[in-house]
């Protein structure tokens, strides 16, 4: 059926976005778009260093093209058909989730200056920087009115209620959520509403939600919200050793042998940064940890960076980066930074940080409850044959926690807390 022709979408400047926004520039700050001459005057390790950067953005998105196109599939499928549709993206961190939404909704941008979808509105709303889940409906309601009307959470709730569930055929609206796992509340009632809305019939809302854990429906949410997200889920499995590989190879075009696999001023002689059994060494043990490409990336780009350094003090030019250079920079990781932290925190603070870890294996979200996290803290002193702590006793240490930028703290809400401090904390690794 041929789709009838529609305005596209207009961009609205940046100053009117807060946490969500209606629009994905076409892979924003990459160095291949850079100017030649720029180029020409970087080093290889130079150019290695850019392009390995966890910020910087690729040309393609490697081992994740079979969840690209049931993203893709998903939301065209329900863009032509008119209905609202809801799929569940779930994973461990540093899995590719979010990359590989914005890079189908690109796609799906691209389509439709075309002709190829009716033209929708886009909005991201990611939960870990929202004040509360509540205000995911002012952003939403701000996004879908292109900027023009930001108002409170519960007028944006009344006005999203209106548009979604009345008769008048309305235009499609694609939403990111991501980091769900942080919209979930005791009352529930911002997932239920964002999972109920694309059953209305006219509603025509396709809700992409993003979480880090993998049951979330199952083990958190009511049995109402959990029927709401539908059986299409996309999981999205840790990086594998050969796959960590192939992501740092396609970064720096090269080939498994070391050879350059394309000719560009981006990625010229980046195949002399790395040996490849280096490379190899790398994504192994990232893989055996956690899977995190994210990680992967951090330590090559770590590795660029040390023997820069190290050239630079001998007045050479750098050697390739061999596996006692992955090596040496992996322990200094182990050594340093948020392990260092942790190793010369007091008691409390470790058992503190222990409680936080536990509640948030029992409950599945990365953001738990204050008092519950002070009743474990009891139970592991008591185990353990320590004194415990009265409440207001481990505000010191949990102060002193985020001010390493362990935990974030947040401020009264939702919860057996909801008088207290603080109502509920998140760890942020």
């Amino acid at each position: 059926m041929a789709t009838r022709k529609r305005k596209s979408t207009q961009d609205v400047p940046d100053g009117k976005r807060h946490h969500a926004s209606t629009s994905l520039p076409d892979w924003p700050h990459s160095l291949h778009a850079m100017p030649a001459a720029v180029l020409a005057r970087m080093t290889p390790h130079g150019r290695a260093r850019r392009l390995l950067h966890v910020g910087a953005t690729p040309e393609s998105l490697p081992c994740r093209h079979e969840q690209f196109q049931a993203v893709l599939d998903c939301t065209c499928d329900a863009l032509r058909a008119g209905v609202g549709a809801c799929a569940y993206i779930c994973g461990v961190p540093g899995t590719g989730k979010t990359a590989t939404v914005r890079e189908a909704v690109r796609t799906l941008q691209r389509m439709q200056v075309r002709n190829e979808v009716p033209a929708f509105t886009f909005v991201e709303i990611n939960g870990m920087k929202l004040a509360t889940p509540m205000q995911a409906y002012t952003e939403l309601w701000c996004g879908m009115s292109d900027g023009k009307s930001r108002l409170q959470p519960r007028a944006a709730l009344t006005k999203l209620s209106a548009h979604f569930e009345g008769r008048q055929r309305s235009r499609p609206t694609v939403v990111l959520m991501d980091e769900l796992d942080m919209f979930v509340t005791s009352r529930q009632d911002v997932i239920y509403n964002m999972f109920h809305w694309p059953d209305m019939p006219h509603s025509r809302l396709i809700v992409l939600a993003v979480a880090n854990t993998m049951d979330l429906p199952e083990r958190t949410l009511q049995p109402k919200v959990a029927s709401r997200l539908g059986m299409t889920r996309i999981p999205f499995m840790p990086y594998t050793n050969k796959q960590l590989f192939d992501i740092v190879r396609a970064r720096l075009d090269v080939n498994e042998d070391g050879t350059p696999a394309a000719t560009s001023p981006a990625t010229q002689g980046c195949e002399t940064v790395f040996r490849m059994d280096a490379l190899i060494f790398a994504s192994k043990r990232v893989a055996n940890v956690s899977g995190d490409a994210r990680r992967m990336l951090d330590v090559c780009r770590r590795a660029v960076e040390a023997a820069d350094e190290h050239a630079s003090a001998r007045h050479q030019d750098p050697v390739p980066i061999t596996i006692h250079d992955i090596r040496d920079v992996m322990d200094r990781m182990a050594r340093s930074g948020r392990a260092a932290h942790i190793a010369g925190l007091s008691l409390h603070a470790k058992l503190l940080l222990a409680s936080m870890y536990a509640c948030m294996r029992r409950t599945g979200i990365t953001e738990v409850v204050w008092s519950d996290v002070v009743v474990h803290h009891q139970a592991l002193c008591a185990a353990q044959t320590h004194d415990a702590c009265h409440e207001h006793e481990l505000l010191r240490p949990l102060a002193t926690l985020c001010q390493l930028g362990l935990v974030i703290a947040v401020g009264s809400g939702a919860g057996h807390a909801r008088g207290g401090a603080f109502a509920r904390v998140c760890c942020t690794g």
